[in-house]
């Protein structure tokens, strides 16, 4: 067979499937489900092998493309049809974040990692795991967010005035593993790093499957455990301010009454009260100085306020 006849029969084929396809619709073959993916993979393959096959007819050709296509519509019609079935053959939504919480059996299921699953966030403008309230993968592998409410701030277009360059979080943690050089980009170290998972009550790099840090240096921690939630540095520096606070006004009222028995009251508690901050000091606030704490408020005779006798 001549190069110039092997050609005219690819063309033949060639405008033969694409005449078929037009036909029968304009949706057959779109890539969107497994059932278009492999009618689409199987056409090709009997339009390349066929032409090449001089012995075969071009009619042969076109006829298997026409029952391969014809299947795909009537498959396509079943599943529009009936959700059962449509959900046999192109699955059903995976949710893999809730509420900021990346959700790591269902990732796992779509065979995502956390450097695709936080590029594919960046790609959606959503840059912190903080701002998203869900994401699911579609039956067709994209990437579906809904931000939180609070993650549409005013931009600077409407203010009137011109954004700073913004620097990107960076990943310092995946699945347990630091990341150095991604620390030292931020002029951070696994020191500091240790010291902000400590305050969100985190002991064990193990326990971590994804961390970013921004430039400002504020850690987002998401850990393996899916029930297991990260507590906030704020709420455990303010818990050790107020527990101070109350030891302090136990001293206070010691001072403050002439009843004996009201002053050892006061004086056995607040040496036990003591004894506790001692003790959870290290849990709420490992390493941190007072000035990195919230301020116990005053207590009235350290505020000057009038003597009151108790008891």
């Amino acid at each position: 067979m001549t190069a110039l006849s092997l050609l005219g029969r690819a063309l033949a084929g060639y405008v033969g499937v694409l005449v078929l396809i037009r036909t029968l619709g304009r949706r057959p073959l779109s890539p969107s489900s497994p059932l278009d993916f492999v009618v689409a993979t199987a056409i090709g393959s009997v339009l390349g092998s066929g032409l090449l096959r001089t012995t075969a007819p071009v009619w042969h050709i076109l006829l298997v493309a026409t029952a391969l296509v014809s299947l795909q519509a009537g498959l396509a019609l079943l599943s529009a049809k009936s959700p059962a079935f449509r959900r046999l053959v192109s699955g059903t939504p995976v949710l893999v974040v809730d509420q900021g919480k990346v959700l790591e059996g269902a990732l796992l299921r779509t065979g995502l990692n956390a450097d695709r699953l936080v590029q594919l966030l960046r790609e959606r403008g959503a840059h912190r795991l903080a701002d998203v309230e869900i994401a699911v993968i579609e039956t067709d592998g994209e990437l579906s967010i809904i931000k939180q409410a609070g993650a549409q701030p005013l931009t600077a277009a409407q203010a009137g005035k011109v954004a700073p360059p913004a620097d990107l979080p960076r990943i310092v943690i995946a699945d347990g593993k630091v990341r150095p050089d991604q620390l030292a980009a931020l002029g951070k170290n696994e020191s500091w790093l240790q010291q902000e998972l400590h305050q969100r009550g985190v002991s064990r790099l193990d326990d971590v499957f994804l961390a970013q840090a921004d430039p400002n240096g504020e850690l987002t921690v998401d850990l393996k455990k899916d029930h297991q939630q990260v507590q906030q540095p704020t709420d455990r520096l303010a818990l050790l301010a107020k527990m101070e606070k109350a030891q302090s006004d136990l001293r206070s009222f010691t001072l403050d009454t002439n009843n004996a028995d009201a002053k050892q009251l006061y004086t056995r508690l607040a040496a036990h009260l003591e004894g506790i901050v001692r003790r959870v000091r290290p849990h709420l606030a490992p390493e941190a100085t007072p000035s990195q704490r919230p301020a116990a408020q005053p207590s009235p005779r350290e505020r000057g306020g009038e003597q009151t006798g108790r008891g």
